[in-house]
């Protein structure tokens, strides 16, 4: 019986000093800000246009880039869009009210979009999961036959996120069919401070739109007690294991 009780408020000692497990804290983003519908712009995003029928032409030089305007919510009813995402209420944005006119009357473009975003602090790691549907799709590279470089599809602060050109090969490419989501780790990319997203998108012709829903997750370091808590947590248990060991020696 002893020996059961002495393993027993040992265990407890190790449960004292192992480290709660931290929480994620979340931040969301999306498309279509503001809730004032088809028309109306997007109280978050802002995008700078490109050309019409094909990607950027220079290498992007963030330093260098025009002020951006408000991207405009979109009616969704463009042939062969999806209209939402699922679990969001995100909304197709673009850079013109009339990106997603229907019957297309030539007003879709190319866009860089920008997504503000703040962290508190830079607990790592940080990581983005990005979700989106795009007309035609993000990014732009030579092999699609029209664009003159090849630049990344997202971009965190200025950095280009690997792999994010999503360009699939034939035609132009559509991206506006099914949902793709792309996970980074972004830890050495973001500062405790304002952050930016960056979203290139390319139209190859016709409509252009984007819509997206966007997670940027950090531990919370509430969640994970302080080193003084550990130890006075595992104290405490030890001296009551001393205490007991000295009773039952003095009852022996």
């Amino acid at each position: 019986m002893k020996r059961s009780i002495l393993s027993m408020l040992g265990a407890v000692v190790l449960l004292a000093m192992t480290p709660a497990v931290s929480q994620a804290g979340l931040i969301t983003l999306q498309s279509g800000n503001g809730g004032g519908g088809v028309g109306s712009t997007d109280t978050v995003v802002t995008d700078i246009a490109g050309p019409a029928t094909t990607g950027f032409t220079t290498v992007l030089n963030f330093g260098a880039l025009p002020g951006a305007s408000p991207s405009y919510i979109l009616s969704p009813s463009v042939p062969g869009w999806t209209a939402t995402l699922p679990g969001s209420s995100a909304q197709w944005i673009g850079p013109t009210a009339n990106s997603a006119s229907n019957p297309y009357n030539g007003s879709g473009e190319t866009a860089l979009y920008a997504v503000p975003f703040s962290l508190p602090d830079t607990h790592t790691p940080v990581t983005l999961t990005f979700t989106y549907m795009a007309d035609n799709y993000l990014g732009e590279t030579t092999a699609d036959g029209k664009s003159a470089v090849n630049n990344a599809g997202l971009f965190i602060n200025g950095h280009a996120l690997a792999a994010s050109t999503t360009y699939t090969g034939g035609g132009d490419g559509n991206n506006f069919f099914v949902p793709t989501t792309l996970t980074y780790d972004i830890t050495s990319l973001v500062t405790a401070s304002a952050n930016t997203l960056y979203i290139n998108v390319t139209n190859n012709s016709g409509w252009a739109g984007l819509i997206f829903s966007a997670t940027i997750s950090t531990p919370d370091p509430s969640a994970v007690p302080e080193p003084s808590t550990f130890f006075m947590g595992g104290t405490a248990v030890v001296f009551g294991l001393i205490a007991y060991r000295r009773r039952n020696r003095n009852v022996a």
